[in-house]
């Protein structure tokens, strides 16, 4: 069974430009998807998280964001699920409802994450979705975290085989 995992605008911003767990998270999800790895997941990246992507990138990175980014970008993109604007329209409402006043910003993410039930949510933002994961039991965890706990159930794994 596939480890399915929505993964926020920050991710990718923070693995273009900053961080090395998101990277990290995104690499793995690559090699999942062209069977190079024995941890299966399928990950999703909305239309609204594209956009949002190319619209950060083009105010506060378009200096940094050079032809290996773009390419990075493009694989990203290209090997994951995605999800319509039309897809999300039935989920909006509810999505308004659980985001409440916290950050309007976060409906379209959280009607994603309605649409498409996902295990995880991947974000940087953990705190704006706490009601998502006290509402629909999807487990909203950081790029580190995610990778720890993917590492650890695993490892596990491959332990119990063994003994």
């Amino acid at each position: 069974m596939a480890i399915r995992i929505l993964i926020d605008t920050n991710v990718i911003i923070s693995a273009l430009f900053f961080n090395r767990k998101p990277l990290e998270l995104l690499e793995l999800c690559i090699q999942s998807k062209l069977g190079l790895s024995n941890i299966k997941i399928e990950y999703i990246i909305p239309q609204y998280v594209r956009d949002e992507v190319h619209k950060v990138i083009s105010k506060k990175f378009q200096m940094l964001y050079t032809s290996d980014k773009r390419v990075l970008l493009d694989g990203i993109f290209e090997s994951a699920e995605n999800i319509t604007y039309d897809e999300l329209r039935e989920y909006l409402p509810e999505a308004s409802e659980i985001v409440g006043s916290i950050d309007k910003k976060d409906v379209p993410i959280v009607a994603a994450a309605l649409a498409s039930n996902p295990h995880y949510l991947i974000t940087g933002n953990q705190r704006h979705f706490s009601r998502l994961e006290n509402d629909r039991e999807i487990k909203i965890l950081s790029p580190s975290k995610f990778l720890e706990n993917i590492r650890r159930t695993f490892q596990k794994f491959d332990t119990d085989i063994y003994i």
